[in-house]
């Protein structure tokens, strides 16, 4: 049996060596996740919100649709109009984003694929499991096409 006099302040110094351990295990991982996320020009986003609404609305009038195959080394998009023709000549980029940061990981130009009307090649930057948000600006003409298309990657 540990004497009383040993006990007590043992006791008091373990609690707070827990305390203290705790609470830079807390801090450490509040930190390794990269630190506080900023939206990139988040000011000029937000003084022409306006804009960029009437840009998502005129896509969404415009009525293209579009599919992301992702996996390899290159991904494919699959764009066709309202009536579910191929839609060739656009040219854009796709903007790879992961939900929990606010810079893109990587953008990728969009590229005809050759003998397929309709369907885009681009650079696959999604090679990690997980969620990928993906930011498709394309034009072709005078139509301007955005959107975001969410994507899961599963266990490879």
């Amino acid at each position: 049996m540990i004497a009383a006099k040993h006990f007590w302040p043992g006791f008091i110094i373990a609690q707070l060596s827990i305390a203290i351990i705790a609470s830079f295990t807390i801090l450490y991982f509040a930190q390794s996740d990269g630190g506080p996320q900023v939206i990139p020009d988040y000011y000029e986003r937000s003084a022409n919100y306006d804009d960029i609404y009437q840009a998502r609305q005129a896509s969404i009038e415009l009525g293209w649709q579009v599919d992301v195959r992702l996996g390899g080394e290159y991904g494919e998009l699959i764009l066709r109009d309202r009536s579910g023709e191929p839609v060739d000549g656009a040219s854009g980029s796709l903007a790879f984003y992961r939900p929990s940061l606010a810079e893109p990981v990587a953008i990728s130009d969009v590229h005809p694929k050759s003998g397929t009307p309709g369907h885009y090649i681009f650079e696959d930057a999604a090679e990690l499991r997980g969620l990928w948000d993906l930011d498709i600006n394309l034009e072709r003409g005078d139509d301007f096409f955005i959107t975001v298309l969410r994507r899961e990657i599963p266990h490879s």
